[in-house]
């Protein structure tokens, strides 16, 4: 009987476990027309518009390379917040380049 019982508390602290993780965030949204190494233009509503190559997606956020940087500066990445964007324009693919 004790041996039952352990199992059942068990099974239910792994279920209680399983349920109580944080959910699983999709790093980029199904169906965003854009991925990695595509060179986007981003413009927020104070009308600031950013060019950038993507390297990686945050959810709504992504980290991008700038590719216009000053001679023997070693590029930084940037992030970007998608999501308070006004639009978001393709420039060119890693191919058309």
């Amino acid at each position: 009987m004790h041996r039952l019982l352990w199992v059942a508390l068990l099974v239910t602290g792994l279920l209680v476990g399983f349920l109580s993780r944080p959910p699983v965030v999709q790093a980029q949204p199904p169906g965003f027309p854009y991925r990695p190494g595509d060179s986007i233009s981003i413009t927020y509503q104070d009308s600031t518009n950013r060019t950038c190559i993507i390297e990686n997606f945050f959810g709504s956020f992504v980290s991008c390379k700038v590719p216009d940087q000053p001679f023997g500066e070693k590029p930084r990445p940037r992030v970007y917040n998608l999501s308070t964007s006004v639009s978001v324009t393709l420039v060119s693919r890693p191919n058309e380049r």
